[in-house]
Order: structure tokens, then C-alpha cells, then sequence
């Protein structure tokens, strides 16, 4: 669930899955916000961005749930990617400089799987 501050600033305030960034609940670029691109065209985000003005160098991200990593590698514009398949759904974490976890490896509802470093 999101809660909207203002215009452009979005906090989060629960749901199923756990918050992976206990450092921050500030949310830059909620899910499916339409992006305009010229005057006439644009498109869906089709993810969700956390604001990082908040983190220090040595604050975690955790895993929302339990589950299995399925890809740990650099993807293009997302830059080192972790995507966990949790069963019924899979998340992926983008933009990430350094990767703690492995393909194949199991990580529990809030393991760290990265640590924040910009």
C-alpha cells in the first residue's frame, strides 16, 4: 500500500510482502505512473523506485520473502539485477553496485541480499 504525500512523494505503509529497504520507505516512481515522453506518446513504469537520499553506505536490502535467486548478473539499463522466485511471484532488484547473493541459492524473508553503495 502506498501512501501519497504530495504531488511527487510516495511513502509505503504495508502489505504482504516485506519492505526491502528498512532504511527508507520513500518511493521516487510508484508502479505503473505514466511517463511522458514528447507531447504525444509515453509509457507505463513498470516497476517501483525507492529514493536513496535517506541510505548509508552500509545499509542493507533485504529479500521481501523467502524464496530462490534466479538470476544475480548485470541486465543492461538495470545494471546488476537479483530476481527472487518466491513461489507464487518473483521480485526483481535493479541497480545494484554489489551482489551477495548467487544463482541457485535459497534466502529467507529479510536475509540480505545487497548492500547499498552508490
Amino acid at each position: 500500500m502506498l501512501n501519497k504525500k504530495n504531488k511527487n512523494t510516495y511513502t509505503y505503509r504495508g502489505g504482504q510482502l516485506l519492505w526491502p529497504v528498512p532504511a527508507s520507505n520513500r518511493i521516487t516512481s510508484p508502479f505503473n505512473e505514466f511517463r511522458r515522453v514528447g507531447k504525444r506518446s509515453g509509457y507505463y513504469h513498470r516497476g517501483l523506485d525507492i529514493g536513496s537520499s535517506n541510505f548509508r553506505r552500509a545499509d542493507p536490502i533485504v529479500a521481501a520473502e523467502s524464496g530462490i535467486v534466479v538470476t544475480s548478473q548485470y541486465r543492461g539499463g538495470y545494471g546488476n539485477v537479483i530476481v527472487i522466485d518466491h513461489g507464487s511471484l518473483m521480485t526483481l532488484y535493479g541497480h545494484n553496485s554489489r551482489l551477495l547473493v548467487s544463482e541457485g541459492q535459497r534466502v529467507k524473508r529479510g536475509q540480505p541480499y545487497r548492500v547499498w553503495e552508490t
